[in-house]
């Protein structure tokens, strides 16, 4: 568990720079130069490219990670698995230009009427997906390879500030609309460059040619598991982004725009899980290969609390600010809208954050057939809890259907991993996070207001921040309720000593 910790630290670093500057970036410059449409244009072109590559992505990124250490060797550059790796994406690529092309009449006829724009920058899907699909293999290679921070710095930090420089050129009338949109798409594509170099750079750009003596004993194998773990992504990613295709059908825009904000505010709280999942998922991976199920559960246990007290803090942090922070936001009153879209989503990550790794247990694991039935199973209720709410109650009733989803599906597999490994992701420990993060948010709610100028406003959201930070991190260290986090704080204390001694 230290390398997680470790290196999830590096991530989050990295991460959380980049969180300050795309919550400037979307909070304060979007708002302010960009109208609710034009935002909900580019949240609704980058939630379909990210539909249409967990559709035919056909299980890539899971490929590298379950097979990978099949073929690690350095000194013969992994037998050419990276080469494999990105003709299998073009292949699959290719595949989606010719499926999309010939679907475009759908397309228009489904979004026409209430988000025409959709419809005219319809072919810069094909660049963005494209992008996405080469991110998504370069970024398992890394992850893979133990080196996360990097890539996490071009997605987190550079992407953000490529879109923040995008918008300015536009607020400041540098360049038009349609200048605009075609850069913001393109700019997805520095990630995948900037990876490229990073590897290269590090020596370990290995396009060798293909060991397919390796290859061929386990191909139809990697097909088959690849073609599955494809299967269960469209179903995720169908219950995390079919709500935007929905909003888009149903309401335009306008309303896509305002449901993006909120979308963007409460998955603040994710950021953790994104790191620790990042590192864990190879370790895992290998004890369930192993079939070392001790490590299995120390890790799923660990992950789980560790998310938990992150997922605490931040919910604190963000519920006690959110009026403050829409008062001071451009057009505020209008994105102030999505309060409830914020608080359903923030309580079901925060749920779904103390469920650990269930998901990627049953992935990894010989029932990932079962992982990805119950992922469609979750798809296909997403998208018909979204028909029947999003009429009724508008952005409310698509919170309301991925609240009713994610809890369902969260349950079904933490059940079946308890039923097939005996494993639970909780311990006694996590019902002292549980209490911390109540103690915490009490105290906080205690705290007056100053006043509702923007000036005020500011004030409030930093004190209630310092008391937040102050009163959960000293109970979880006084209460010790992580070792590793204890340890970590020891080992800090101690190198601050020696410092101060030398």
């Amino acid at each position: 568990m230290g390398i997680v910790i470790r290196q999830s630290l590096k991530a989050s670093a990295v991460t959380y720079a980049g969180v300050a500057i795309g919550t400037i970036n979307q909070l304060f410059v979007a708002t302010h130069f960009l109208s609710e449409s034009q935002l909900g244009l580019t949240r609704s072109l980058l939630t379909f490219s990210l539909l249409f590559y967990a559709i035919f992505t056909f299980g890539g990124p899971s490929i590298a990670d379950r097979y990978f250490s099949r073929f690690r060797n350095d000194e013969e550059k992994h037998h050419g698995f990276l080469t494999f790796l990105l003709g299998y994406a073009a292949v699959y690529f290719l595949l989606f230009v010719v499926v999309y092309l010939g679907g475009h009449r759908w397309f228009i006829h489904f979004f026409q009427e209430k988000s025409p724009e959709l419809v005219r920058y319809y072919q810069l899907l094909i660049w963005l997906t494209g992008f996405n699909l080469l991110q998504g293999i370069l970024e398992a290679y890394c992850r893979n390879l133990q080196r996360i921070a990097i890539p996490a710095l071009f997605r987190e930090v550079g992407l953000k500030l490529a879109n923040m420089v995008v918008i300015l050129l536009y607020g400041f009338k540098v360049i038009d609309f349609e200048v605009f949109i075609r850069l913001y798409v393109w700019s997805y594509g520095l990630i995948s460059l900037g990876l490229l170099v990073y590897l290269r750079l590090m020596g370990k750009l290995y396009l060798h040619r293909i060991s397919w003596d390796l290859v061929r004993p386990v191909l139809s194998e990697m097909m088959r598991f690849g073609s599955i773990a494809a299967l269960g992504a469209i179903g995720t990613t169908i219950c995390n982004y079919i709500d935007q295709a929905m909003i888009s059908h149903y309401l335009g825009q306008d309303y896509a725009g305002v449901f993006a904000i909120a979308v963007l505010i409460a998955s603040l709280i994710e950021i953790p899980k994104k790191a620790l999942t990042q590192i864990a998922i190879p370790l895992v991976a290998q004890s369930i290969r192993q079939q070392d199920y001790v490590t299995t559960e120390n890790m799923h246990q660990k992950v789980a609390l560790h998310q938990l007290l992150a997922g605490m803090f931040l919910f604190v942090g963000i519920w006690t600010n959110l009026d403050d922070l829409f008062g001071i936001m451009p057009k505020g009153a209008v994105f102030a809208q999505g309060t409830n879209v914020v608080f359903l989503f923030l309580m079901t990550r925060l749920l779904d954050m103390a469920g650990g790794m269930s998901g990627e247990i049953m992935g990894y694991s010989q029932y990932y057939r079962v992982s990805t039935a119950f992922v469609l199973v979750l798809g296909v209720l997403t998208i018909l809890t979204n028909q029947w709410l999003v009429p009724k109650y508008g952005i409310d009733g698509s919170a309301m259907a991925t609240t009713i989803t994610i809890l369902f599906y969260s349950a079904l597999r933490a059940g079946f991993v308890y039923w097939k490994f005996k494993i639970l992701p909780f311990t006694q420990q996590t019902l002292g996070a549980i209490g911390i993060g109540l103690v915490a948010y009490l105290i906080t709610l205690a705290i007056p207001d100053f006043g509702t100028t923007v000036g005020t406003r500011i004030v409030n959201m930093v004190l209630r921040c310092i008391v937040t930070t102050v009163v959960f991190t000293s109970m979880v260290v006084g209460l010790r309720i992580s070792p590793e986090i204890n340890g970590l704080i020891d080992s800090l204390v101690k190198q601050g000593k020696g410092f101060i001694k030398k």
